[in-house]
């Protein structure tokens, strides 16, 4: 049988030293009687998120114990079995496993394989993915609204040296593009510091878990892709240029007397 690896007090302290040792395993015939029965540790089951409560036996050990707890009841009185694991042939192809499950539901049974239960897993994570990606779409819709309303407070606020620039002879596609960059600017500083504030709590919160959950290797609850850090920098930038384009427009525009005289 494998042990969780909570038993393993008792057994010595380690997972080498509990495989291979003899434990008793008790439970109670169809009489209600307490038996035993004599078993090998053949493994240790991990610590996981979700702890493993209870041994798992061997199927030589289950059916020692179900031939055991079943001896002298007739067909009717055998509780019926709630689930069981079955290993199917290699080689299958997925209509060949759905034809298991048809075959298995035609008979008044439920299949499902380790794929739909980690399908259904993923859907989860997936549907929690979807709600905080509109969430940052909605941030991001007003960080664009206040990059619009800071550049055309700008605008409004240098008119004047809107109409100096422009009667010292800078052409109209300059003042554009000086507006353009500094929303690209406000966009980028903005991304820069949200990326390296969300990586380092995404560390931080790494480290705390580790040191928590010590007994979870290989445990990391914020994964931090660079690529995707940097396609999330260049996309809010982008984002901010396109917002700075209404403003820019409306600054180039400008008539240089009339802005001379705001």
């Amino acid at each position: 049988m494998a042990l969780p690896a909570a038993y393993l007090e008792s057994l010595g302290g380690s997972a080498d030293e509990a495989v291979g040792r003899q434990v008793t395993f008790g439970y109670r015939d169809a009489e209600g009687t307490e038996q035993s029965i004599d078993a090998t540790v053949s493994g240790v089951i991990r610590r996981t998120i979700v702890p493993a409560g209870a041994p798992v036996a061997s199927e030589s050990l289950a059916l020692a114990i179900h031939a055991d707890q079943t001896r002298g009841l007739t067909a009717t009185q055998v509780p019926p079995t709630a689930s069981a694991i079955v290993t199917l042939s290699g080689g299958l192809t997925d209509a060949q496993v759905e034809q298991v499950k048809a075959d298995l539901t035609a008979a008044g049974l439920e299949g499902s394989t380790v794929n739909d239960r980690l399908g259904t897993f993923h859907t989860a994570i997936t549907a929690i993915s979807g709600a905080l990606s509109a969430f940052a779409a909605i941030t991001l819709l007003a960080a664009a609204f206040g990059i619009i309303n800071t550049l055309l407070m700008a605008v409004q606020e240098r008119t004047r040296e809107i109409g100096i620039l422009k009667a010292h002879g800078l052409r109209s596609h300059r003042v554009f593009l000086m507006f353009c960059t500094e929303a690209g600017v406000i966009g980028l500083t903005g991304a820069l510091l949200g990326a390296v504030l969300g990586a380092g709590l995404g560390l931080l919160a790494n480290r705390v878990a580790t040191e928590r959950l010590a007994d979870l290797p290989g445990l990391s609850a914020f994964a931090v892709d660079p690529s995707v850090v940097l396609a999330i920098v260049a996309g809010i930038t982008a984002l901010a240029l396109a917002a700075g384009a209404l403003p820019a427009v409306r600054a180039s525009r400008r008539d240089p007397i009339a802005a001379l005289r705001h």
